[in-house]
């Protein structure tokens, strides 16, 4: 039920799991959360093993980069792509910069 819809709230009455504070902390980052907020929003990982999808900044640009698979003969292959503005070099290919997802995820497991 929507807590403008609540009746009563007597916070601390009973020993919770969680404190009031914490909850209310969890509810704040399950909406920061929710995907297609915009570009100041992270997002929650939808599909894919890749570590930082709705996370990873462009280090060029500073836009949002998205995830994408390339099909190998091991598996499905990730990489992330920013396709934010395009330095004059990179015009031609349509993107700012593309870079390995199996070393952008190695380097932020690591941390």
């Amino acid at each position: 039920m929507p807590r403008q819809e609540w009746h009563t709230l007597i916070l601390e009455a009973h020993p919770g799991y969680i404190t009031w504070q914490d909850y209310e902390e969890n509810l704040r980052r399950l909406q920061e959360n929710v995907p297609n907020q915009g570009m100041g929003k992270r997002t929650a990982v939808r599909e894919g093993p890749s570590l930082l999808q709705g996370l990873a900044i462009c280090g060029r640009c500073g836009t949002r980069m998205t995830v994408g698979y390339r099909q190998r003969k091991a598996g499905r292959a990730p990489f992330y792509i920013c396709a934010g503005p395009h330095e004059v070099d990179r015009i031609d290919k349509g993107y700012c910069q593309r870079v390995s997802g199996y070393s952008l995820d190695k380097a932020g497991g690591a941390l």
